[in-house]
């Protein structure tokens, strides 16, 4: 089960994701939604997701600064969390190298939810295979 947490100040765009993943997606858990980037970094401090679908433009902190601060404590926030960014505001993200390696997909709003479907089932399958390999790797440890 992978847990996702949704980041969007725009209450259609929620709906819309959030409405879209419950009737496609059994196999997940809405772990919060937040309007705003603070808001976000407190929920991700006490419980990480496996996804975070963000937008770039919010309030009290954007998905940009968001991103800075996950970037730099990388090690507890992004080695888990898979970005999945949601926005009007993309080529922001083309001014400089550093958000590309850790954004795992990006969706121009308005977005595709087929595509986002995807991105995420691409996630759930790796995370699995990720567990079969440890878990693989675990028994051969007993032999």
């Amino acid at each position: 089960m992978s847990t996702i947490l949704i980041a969007d100040d725009e209450l259609t765009t929620v709906k819309n994701i959030f409405n879209g993943l419950m009737e496609k997606e059994n196999d997940i858990k809405i772990i919060g939604i937040s309007s705003n980037g603070k808001e976000v970094l407190e929920i991700m401090q006490k419980n990480i997701p496996d996804i975070l679908i963000l937008d770039l433009m919010m309030p009290e902190m954007d998905g940009l600064e968001l991103l800075d601060i996950l970037i730099e404590q990388k090690d507890k926030y992004l080695t888990k969390t898979k970005v999945i960014v949601i926005s009007s505001y993309i080529d922001k993200l083309y001014k400089t190298d550093k958000y590309r390696e850790y954004i795992y997909g990006i969706l121009p709003k308005p977005y595709n939810a087929l595509k986002l479907l995807k991105l995420i089932e691409k996630i759930n399958i790796e995370n699995d295979n990720k567990n079969i390999k440890r878990y693989v790797e675990e028994s051969l440890k007993e032999f």
